[in-house]
């Protein structure tokens, strides 16, 4: 049974030539204007994007141009150089409170000689008013302490190496920690309390850190965690070195 000469040549071209994207052989066999050809055209290279024509599905899309984020990103110099400025800024800073507390520590124990040379006739009344004066300090650098920021009692070593493990310690991070710390720390050496500066003066770099970190020109490096992370080791190797006036000491320190 023949088929009908216009009819089912026109469907057979249409069924051979649409251009549904279903592989090579539609491609190979129709040219571009729909004509239908005997001679199959070169197969297409494996791994090759389909030729992006007009209503297409299959067809590639083009790749979209750059967003531009990398030029937004500081370079390895600027990273440097915002480092460098951190490390000056702590490092002058944790110097200047470490001398504050020196000076006002040594006014308290000039007071303390005024009062040992307040002789009396009676050595009983002397001794009353050495140790009284120093309980005196003692007193009041504890209730200082509770009042502005009990968290600041302690050393203040454990809770650098707990943040520099990982652990969130924000709270003894803050304002009111350093200042409990300077306000305790002159009242104990000025009373003569073995007390030791190195831990205080850990605690008070460490926040001191984290409030540089926090304005808006070092964020590149607060949004670093590696650099956050090496800026807190900073922190303690100033620490010990305003103690002791020991930066060798102070690196080897933040090192163990």
């Amino acid at each position: 049974m023949r088929t009908p000469a216009g009819g089912g040549r026109s469907d057979m071209k249409e069924s051979l030539c649409s251009d549904d994207g279903l592989g090579g052989m539609n491609e190979s066999l129709c040219s571009d204007d729909g004509r239908l050809e005997l001679e199959p055209r070169t197969p297409r290279a494996a791994g090759r994007a389909p030729v992006a024509r007009e209503g297409n599905p299959c067809a590639a899309p083009e790749p979209s141009p750059p967003d531009g984020n990398d030029d937004d990103e500081p370079s390895e110099l600027w990273q440097g150089l915002l480092m460098l400025l951190v490390l000056v800024v702590l490092g002058v800073s944790t110097c200047v409170i470490a001398w504050f507390i020196n000076q006002m520590a040594i006014a308290i124990q000039f007071l303390h000689r005024k009062v040992e040379f307040m002789t009396t006739p009676y050595f009983a009344t002397d001794c009353l008013a050495w140790a009284g004066m120093r309980a005196l300090l003692v007193l009041l650098a504890v209730k200082l302490t509770a009042a502005v920021s009990p968290r600041a009692a302690g050393s203040g070593i454990p809770e650098m190496k707990c943040i520099l493990a990982g652990l969130n310690l924000d709270q003894h991070m803050n304002l009111p920690t350093v200042v409990a710390k300077v306000l305790g720390l002159v009242l104990m050496i000025g009373a003569g309390m073995p007390v030791g500066r190195e831990g205080p003066l850990v605690q008070i770099a460490g926040p001191i850190a984290l409030a540089l970190l926090r304005r808006p020109m070092f964020a590149s490096v607060k949004n670093s965690e590696v650099r956050t992370h090496e800026v807190l080791g900073a922190a303690c190797a100033v620490g010990v070195t305003a103690a002791f006036g020991a930066p060798l000491g102070g690196v080897l320190f933040s090192i163990e």
